[in-house]
């Protein structure tokens, strides 16, 4: 608000040629007829236990993500999550998923050296640590585009991310799993202060199982400003507070938004320094119907 409001097993058949060139076909074929029952069970069990794995493993990857303070303690709640009942070959592509995230996070912390060295307000990393999850292809990128290796480095590190984690997906769904319901809804309307006007406002909003929420707003124009908020949603009940400028100018901080959600859509009021402004979102990206259950 404005004061003004404002991510067929080689070695069995080496052994079947073996085994026929010694005249066993016969054996192996009747051994094949007697066992075929039982090996299609246990498959089928062993295949429902993999799906469950990938399931529980990719639900536990999301939450890893959400609400992240650095890319490096993500990294740390990655590298927690048990993968050994999980298929080879998807523990390995989850594997190639988490070393990305390795590479995202060594590009965190160049971008704090580069801070240190050419940014003493810290303003630059904090919008590029807020952007790694919020604004991937907007403000972060403008912000370190002084730095053109350093914005080489993200483009190719969060590329990679995107990439592997959509190689897990895939292989996922090949044994039957079910991918998890977002977590994270995008939402676009605007928020109108009565004798001052109307502005677009857009938000990325996470959400926790336990009902916490956090995210950005973008007012465009309001100096194409991001601003960082928290809070709780209950019942359809949401309430936040947007408590950081991230970049830009001309925000009221902090600001206390109340609003009931609705059918995917957000209404309610934001009041700032005693002064009250009605703002009206839609989700455009997103599962709005997590937020029942909360």
């Amino acid at each position: 608000m404005k004061k003004s409001y404002p991510f067929i097993n080689r070695d069995f058949r080496i052994l079947v040629i073996t085994l026929v060139s010694l005249g066993l076909a016969s054996t192996i074929l009747l051994g094949c007829r007697k066992t075929s029952t039982a090996p299609k069970t246990t498959r089928s069990k062993s295949a429902n236990g993999h799906r469950e794995e990938m399931e529980r493993v990719l639900k536990e990857d999301q939450l890893a993500a959400l609400n992240p303070s650095s890319v490096a303690k993500v990294v740390l709640k990655m590298r927690a999550i048990e993968t050994s009942a999980c298929p080879q070959d998807f523990r390995l592509a989850y594997l190639k998923h988490i070393h990305a995230w390795e590479s995202l996070a060594a590009v965190e912390e160049e971008a704090k050296r580069f801070n240190q060295n050419y940014n003493s307000s810290g303003a630059m990393v904090e919008s590029f640590i807020r952007g790694l999850y919020f604004d991937v292809f907007g403000k972060t990128q403008e912000a370190i585009a002084a730095h053109k290796q350093l914005q080489q480095n993200y483009s190719k590190a969060i590329d990679e991310v995107r990439f592997t984690y959509h190689e897990v997906e895939k292989i996922a769904v090949g044994y039957g799993a079910e991918l998890p319901p977002a977590l994270t809804i995008e939402w676009s309307g605007s928020c109108t202060q009565p004798g001052k006007g109307e502005y677009p406002m857009k938000m990325t909003m996470n959400v926790s199982p336990n009902g916490e929420i956090s995210g950005t707003i973008h007012w465009p124009e309001l100096n194409n400003s991001f601003t960082r908020f928290t809070g709780k949603i209950s019942k359809r009940k949401v309430a936040f507070t947007e408590n950081e400028l991230l970049s830009g100018s001309g925000i009221g901080i902090p600001c206390n938004y109340s609003a009931i959600v609705d059918d995917g859509v957000m209404n309610g009021t934001a009041t700032f320094q005693g002064q009250t402004a009605r703002f009206s979102v839609k989700a455009t990206a997103g599962n709005t119907e997590i937020l029942k259950g909360l």
